[in-house]
């Protein structure tokens, strides 16, 4: 009971107090921002946001003609028959089959900008320029091990969202 009486005195003893000039004169006081300010805020934060809805007309045309998220479908196969890849919109699959003894220590991959190697055991899988510029922090790879055989899945991820993949993997 004493600590509310005290809370209820202070408040009390704080309207008491006279303010200070600037505010008696409305100096200080924040002011309301205009509505089409705040509109022309909203619609800055929007467009700045990765992922928003808000896209261009560019965006909107170069994912019509099958660029970035709308870059689907059969991407082709390695001459020697080594690997085939696909197009999955910002990411290309490359699937490559395998031996059953093979693991991870096995698997060496470095992905850059403008370069990418893969090798198994000691064997070049795939070396070289890819077809588009990879953004290197998302690309990796996997062993899938299902039922008709192991594979290596690799994921390229491309760096441009407007880029479209050419129609060989590597230049």
């Amino acid at each position: 009971m004493q600590v509310a009486f005290v809370q209820n005195a202070f408040h009390l003893n704080s309207k008491a107090l006279p303010s200070p000039p600037q505010r008696q004169a409305g100096h200080g006081r924040p002011r309301a921002p205009s509505t089409a300010s705040v509109l022309a805020s909203a619609a800055a934060v929007a467009a700045s946001v990765p992922g928003s809805r808000r896209r261009t007309a560019t965006a909107r045309a170069a994912e019509e003609e099958g660029y970035g998220r709308e870059d689907l479908g059969p991407g082709g196969t390695d001459p020697s028959g080594r690997y085939s890849w696909e197009r999955c919109g910002l990411t290309i699959l490359v699937t490559a089959p395998v031996d059953e003894e093979v693991t991870k220590k096995d698997i060496s991959a470095s992905f850059s900008l403008r370069q990418v190697s893969i090798s198994v055991k000691g064997e070049a899988l795939i070396d070289g320029v890819p077809g588009c510029e990879l953004d290197s922090e998302e690309c990796f790879w996997e062993i899938e091990d299902e039922g008709d055989g192991k594979k290596l899945i690799i994921h390229l991820a491309k760096k441009g969202r407007a880029s479209r993949w050419p129609d060989t993997l590597l230049k």
